[in-house]
């Protein structure tokens, strides 16, 4: 033993994390088209250096109650789904958009984020807390991609603009 295992001697580290609570997000804004909620996100979510899933939870009125960041980077859909849910229940929330964005700058839907959005649906159908949009954000751009308005049959909608929550 020539000290070779000085070289892979293994340490603890210690993390000490603090929760504080932070300036709110345009609480008294009414959420009322996909742009608004990428207004509310779109700075927080500019800053992020890879794929992250956001939601923000909405009161009866679609004001911002919270929003929570539920998952980053490759994230199994699965985790993201139950985190999407356990942030709208612990905000009594009323309805949710769900927000992520593509580093790559295309906002452009692939496969896997039409099934997510399907499996979101029906999981706010379950819940009783709808998924009233899920929005892609195209990271370095201003451009965006809105299932509600692209896709609206996904929501047993007719195309138009705006969203309400079920009543």
């Amino acid at each position: 033993m020539d000290g070779t295992n000085e070289r892979f001697k293994l340490r603890q580290v210690r993390v000490r994390l603090a929760l504080e609570e932070d300036d709110p997000i345009y609480g008294s804004t009414e959420i009322s088209s996909p742009g608004e909620a990428v207004v509310v996100m779109a700075e927080i979510m500019s800053k992020l250096d890879r794929e992250v899933m956001c939601v923000v939870n909405l009161d009866q009125a679609t004001h911002p109650l919270s929003y929570s960041i539920i998952a980053m980077g490759s994230t199994e859909a699965g985790t993201a789904m139950q985190n999407l849910f356990k942030a709208a229940v612990l905000s009594n929330s009323s309805g949710l958009i769900a927000l992520h964005n593509h580093v790559s700058g295309d906002p452009r839907p692939s496969k896997i984020d039409v099934e997510a959005t399907k499996r979101m649906i029906g999981a706010g159908n379950v819940m009783g807390i709808p998924l009233l949009d899920h929005v892609i954000i195209a990271a370095g751009t201003k451009k965006y991609y809105s299932f509600m308005e692209g896709m609206p049959e996904l929501f047993g909608k007719e195309p138009r603009c705006g969203m309400e929550l079920k009543g």
